[in-house]
Order: C-alpha cells, then structure tokens, then sequence
C-alpha cells in the first residue's frame, strides 16, 4: 500500500474523532448551561453533517433551552424528517410546536412521536405525548 493511501486513511479518521469530539465538547458545554458555546458547535456539526440527525436534534435542544424555539422548530423538524426514530426528535418537534401555539402542526408530529416511543425509541416520551395530545 502506498503513503497516499495511508494519509488518506489518516485524515479520514481524523475528521471523525474530530467531530466526535466536537459533539462531545457540545454536550458539555450544553451540560454546563454554556448554550453559546453548544450552539456554535453544534451548528458547526450540522453543517459539516447535514445529515445526521442527531446533531440536528442537539441543535435544536440547545434552541429550545434558550427559549429560541423559532430557531428550534427547523432544527427538530430536520432531525424527525431524517430520522423519526432519533430518540424524541419527532416529541421535540411536536412540543416545540405546541409552545409556539401551532396546535395542527404539533398534534401532527405527535403522532409520529407516538409509535417511535411505543416500540422504545424514544424512551419515555411516549407518556409525555399522550399527555399533551390530550390538552390539545
């Protein structure tokens, strides 16, 4: 095997222990209540990854926690579009819209959230869900 084929090797597992540590260094920052610093990284996440769910749903988490759910609603909805099994994505998503007074749309995403929580995947919202589709 050639040099090239090595240095190719070493940046590609570069870039991914980069951004696994990148949305590590989020979830401490968003742990820590720094939402600035989780913001910009997980944005930056977003970008580099468009499509991964997961870091959508971390952006949107950390909207949420800043009570900026106009910003919020998009990063939720992308994360429960790509992937509607990302544990509480399609919950978020319908509780964000909810807060925002968009009862069609979040009752919508409720049921989405409902099924996923069922089978497991979103560990509890289930309950949660049922709750607030009853107040609606």
């Amino acid at each position: 095997m050639s040099i090239q084929y090595f240095r190719i090797l070493l940046l590609f597992f570069s870039v991914i222990l980069l951004a696994a540590d990148s949305e590590s260094a989020g979830q401490t920052a968003f742990q820590n209540r720094d939402f600035r610093t989780a913001e910009k990284i997980f944005l930056r996440l977003t970008q580099d990854q468009q499509a991964n769910a997961h870091v959508w749903k971390l952006l949107g988490m950390t909207y949420a926690a800043e009570e900026k759910f106009n910003l919020a609603e998009p990063a939720f909805y992308r994360s429960c579009i790509l992937k509607n099994e990302e544990e509480n994505a399609c919950y978020y998503l319908a509780r964000t819209n909810f807060t925002l007074g968009r009862a069609e749309k979040a009752l919508q995403f409720y049921k989405l959230a409902l099924p996923v929580a069922s089978t497991g995947g979103g560990r509890g919202a289930g309950t949660g869900a049922a709750w607030d589709c009853a107040c609606l």
